[in-house]
């Protein structure tokens, strides 16, 4: 089975194109259905378009952009859970964690002793 550069496939591909196969094959020295497989494999493969320099560059500032919006909110997301989250700890009760309130500003040992004893009383 003989082998054809890419370069050699692609000017024949051309030439098929502007002249037809048949005669293509003929000039070239090659079989039809090889000439018409090439053909084929052209046709289904997928197209791939490869961006200009200018569209990449623009797609970067977009992803920058986009990243940078991101990062904005994801501090902002950060300060409000801070926020909300000051006046609440996590205690234990039967190795199970509970995420409650701590309106006394207690350490959580402290809070749960004092959890504790409310339920008691």
């Amino acid at each position: 089975m003989k082998h054809y550069s890419k370069e050699f496939k692609e000017e024949a591909l051309k030439l098929s194109d502007k002249i037809g196969v048949k005669k293509a094959a003929q000039q070239l020295g090659i079989a039809y259905c090889t000439l018409a497989d090439w053909r084929s494999i052209r046709r289904n493969a997928p197209s791939v378009e490869i961006p200009s320099a200018e569209e990449q560059a623009a797609r970067i500032r977009e992803l920058e952009r986009e990243n940078a919006e991101l990062q904005k909110a994801n501090e902002i997301l950060k300060d409000a859970l801070g926020f909300f989250a000051k006046d609440r700890v996590f205690i234990y009760y039967n190795r199970v964690r509970i995420y409650t309130r701590n309106p006394l500003g207690l350490p959580p040992v402290r809070y749960r002793e004092w959890a504790l004893a409310q339920q008691a009383a």
